[in-house]
């Protein structure tokens, strides 16, 4: 998980420790009204909380996508690299394709020699 991750993780896990010394030590001066605010900013704490920590697992699921597709992205420029150009388009994989072809065809007839 990644530092500014970590870094909300923590804020919202202190005010929901601020939330719970409030409970533990009673109420005191607080009025009814007080009381049910008190509550009310819990819970939303509470539901900020999982929908947070939902959130950051999407989040490394999404990077671990996006490394998956840089390297498939490497790859396929790797490819693109090793070929000759196209000389209409310089780097064009409809080119690769045809030109994988060709050397497919070329070596099935040099192996038939």
């Amino acid at each position: 998980m990644g530092h500014h991750h970590q870094d909300i993780l923590n804020r919202v896990e202190c005010w929901r420790d601020r939330l719970s010394t409030v409970e533990k030590t009673g109420y005191g001066s607080y009025s009814g009204q007080a009381e049910k605010k008190h509550r009310r900013r819990k819970i939303r704490i509470m539901n900020i909380t999982t929908d947070l920590s939902e959130a950051l697992k999407r989040i490394e699921e999404l990077e671990h996508e996006l490394e998956v597709s840089n390297g498939l992205l490497k790859d396929r420029d790797a490819l693109l690299n090793a070929i000759p150009l196209c000389p209409a388009h310089g780097l064009c994989f409809p080119h690769a394709l045809e030109w994988i072809e060709q050397v497919k065809t070329l070596s099935r007839i040099i192996s038939g020699l």
